[in-house]
């Protein structure tokens, strides 16, 4: 093994290296393995900072960002026109319990808000003609563009009246909101209301 050292302008030591190679090391000069020692002996012991837990630290962030973003109001959830598919899906929102939203299976309406906005619940207004069974889930979509199953197993109201406020499925950060049937049969909803 042969050591070598690297100087400073002012002629101290700036650092020191050893090869198993038998080449000499452009621009240092060889010390002997004593000096290489005594160097390496002399640097300062670092310690090791604390381990972090990065899983706790991200939902610290998350919780953290929950802060920045606006409550979402009915207004703020009327503001878009609904689209989807199904007969009406611009019903769904429009403030008018006189209209309603027909699908079947896999149908959907769906909101996209003005901007992410923090919700935590909603309620619908229901229509005579569904039946017992008639189901529907939500979904929101999340900031990275993934819808994500919010509140499922909705029983289809089958009278014209406001259901109850619904907060099951927690607060979350949506961009939007998609109301989906999940019964066989034909589902309607004359109105859907989501906000803080």
């Amino acid at each position: 093994m042969r050591y070598w050292k690297r100087n400073n302008p002012d002629g101290s030591t700036n650092t020191v290296e050893s090869y198993s190679h038998n080449l000499e090391v452009e621009d240092a000069i060889e010390i002997s393995e004593e000096e290489f020692t005594i160097f390496i002996a002399s640097l300062p012991v670092v310690e090791p900072g604390p381990v972090r837990d990065l899983a706790a630290e991200i939902d610290e962030l998350r919780a953290s960002l929950i802060g920045m973003f606006p409550q979402l109001t009915v207004e703020g959830f009327r503001y878009s026109a609904a689209t989807g598919t199904g007969n009406g899906p611009e019903y769904i929102n429009d403030g008018d319990t006189t209209t309603y939203f027909g699908s079947v299976l896999g149908q959907y309406a769906q909101v996209i808000f003005l901007f992410p906005s923090k919700i935590t619940q909603f309620r619908q207004f229901g229509v005579t003609f569904n039946l017992l069974g008639d189901k529907f889930k939500l979904q929101y979509q999340d900031t990275e563009d993934n819808w994500i199953d919010w509140v499922t197993n909705i029983e289809a109201i089958r009278t014209r009246n406001w259901g109850n406020w619904n907060s099951s499925g927690g607060e979350v950060i949506a961009q939007g909101i998609k109301l989906i049937n999940t019964a066989g049969g034909a589902c309607y909803m004359a109105e859907l209301e989501v906000k803080y």
